[in-house]
Order: structure tokens, then sequence, then C-alpha cells
């Protein structure tokens, strides 16, 4: 189990930097600015916080309450209405039954990486043999 105890105000992976309320994509360098309580969001997604009550626990504190996942299914809704506003798919994040969130890796990927395998594979002279 993976928690969100994070501390930083910069978080990066791959195919994204987020800086305070700035979520900048590397591959276009579209920057998109968020809430704080998105920002938080996409901090734990970053650094693959993807459990439904750590994103909960860190976002709004431990107390449960009902109101916290209205609070969530709101936020990741509008989170994910601010990314097709801004030009990105609907499915950037998506939702894991039954646990909670994880962004989609198809679009995190160098999008000539299919190609580059292609590429390999047709110039193998073992994969003829």
């Amino acid at each position: 189990m993976h928690t969100c105890s994070i501390n930083k105000s910069r978080f990066e992976n791959a195919t994204m930097l987020l800086s305070g309320n700035t979520l900048r994509f590397k591959k276009c360098n579209d920057k998109i600015k968020l809430s704080k309580n998105q920002s938080k969001l996409m901090a734990c997604l970053i650094s693959d916080g993807n459990e439904k009550r750590n994103i909960i626990n860190y976002i709004w504190g431990e107390t449960d309450c009902k109101s916290k996942e209205n609070s969530y299914s709101q936020l990741v809704f509008k989170t994910k209405q601010l990314f097709i506003k801004n030009g990105l798919p609907a499915d950037l994040i998506m939702t894991i039954p039954n646990y909670g969130l994880c962004i989609n890796k198809n679009y995190m990927e160098d999008k000539n990486t299919h190609h580059n395998h292609a590429l390999k594979m047709l110039n193998d002279p073992g994969i003829y043999q």
C-alpha cells in the first residue's frame, strides 16, 4: 500500500512536471493551472499514490466523513473536465473500480515508442529465422 506523504511543491515523472499549482506536460510543453486540491490530487498520482482512501486522507485529512467521498468524486470530475477543456483526453485519469485512480499510461508514453519498437523488430535479423 502506497501512501501520499508528500511535502514538496515540485513533482515529476517521465512526462509531467507539477510545480506549485502548475502542471506541465513535457512533450508538448502545455501548462495547466490547477486548484490547490487538484494539485494535491496530481501530486499523489504522479508519485504513484493512487489508492482512494490515501488520496482523500492526503487532501482532506484523516477523519472519516461521507462528504469527503462526495468531495473526492467532484474533484476527480472537475479535474477531468479541466483536462478536456485544455485538449487532453477524457481518460487521462482513469478510475480503478473499488480501488482509486491512476494516470493512463497510454498517454504518457512517447508517441514514437511503438513505431521505434516496430522498426527494431523489422531490423532484427533474428526475427526472420
